[in-house]
């Protein structure tokens, strides 16, 4: 078992390198022009999301503009003004607004931020990363083997093993 486990870890290295080193093929301009494109659908979306009778019922209370991003403006929003429950709570004990929550309450503000939420973590981790590296249309991603004692190998530069590949969006 140790022969073939090492084996196949060799074979495994050798294959990372030639991936590094020969890179992948990448057009940078098709993510140029969808990363552009996604970040103005997430600007319409924050505005719409923002004349909202939501939005406009936290800035009656509050005298300031909804956040949509912050941990603390949404539970104030949704559970104690708008009066929906809680669907789980955080491991500090308070109401959550994490995408599980959201969804769950199924409402069209909070389904409309959790696409919003998507769009942001598809040109932000996903689309950046990949821009970022690209040399030339190729870019040429690093597989470690020495650093996670799982024996799982982690990527980075950019890091292949976090595509998406269940959200239809992503992908």
């Amino acid at each position: 078992p140790m022969g073939t486990a090492r084996v196949l870890f060799h074979d495994a290295a050798l294959m990372f390198c030639d991936l590094q080193s020969h890179g992948v093929c990448v057009d940078e301009e098709y993510y140029k022009t969808k990363r552009a494109e996604i970040e103005a659908n997430i600007a319409s979306g924050e505005k719409a999301l923002l004349r909202t009778r939501e939005a406009k019922l936290f800035y009656e209370k509050e005298g300031q503009a909804l956040n949509l991003g912050s941990n603390k403006d949404l539970p104030k929003l949704l559970y104690d003004y708008l009066g929906h429950k809680p669907p789980k709570l955080t491991q500090g004990g308070n109401a959550s607004v994490d995408a599980e929550s959201l969804e769950k309450l199924d409402i069209p503000f909070t389904n409309k931020l959790v696409e919003i939420r998507k769009l942001h973590k598809i040109a932000g981790t996903y689309m950046e990363q990949i821009q970022r590296e690209a040399v030339n249309g190729r870019v040429y991603p690093g597989t470690n083997f020495n650093i996670p004692v799982t024996f799982r190998p982690s990527m980075d530069g950019p890091n292949f093993a976090n595509t998406p590949k269940r959200d239809a969006t992503a992908r």
